[in-house]
């Protein structure tokens, strides 16, 4: 089984969003913009927020830490 970005693994959790208040999601995304592209978690969390959005239930990130925990990817996405 194959797992872009997570889209294929969603189905197994529709059922549970679609009864829940809620959805939530995690970041842990471990390079900065500048490494990636111009991609990093900022980019992420905005992506996961349009996505889940057709479910039309509050969205919250659950966590947010780089994997690494390097200081310099918290305040590259900070900036």
């Amino acid at each position: 089984m194959e797992f872009k970005e997570g889209m294929n693994f969603i189905r197994f959790f529709e059922p549970v969003i679609n009864v829940g208040n809620a959805v939530s999601f995690q970041r842990k995304f471990d390079l900065k913009m500048s490494e990636n592209s111009g991609y990093s978690n900022p980019q992420r969390i905005l992506k996961n927020c349009q996505f889940f959005s057709k479910y039309g239930k509050p969205i919250h990130s659950a966590h947010y830490m780089p994997n690494n925990e390097r200081a310099d990817v918290i305040v590259d996405n900070m900036d």
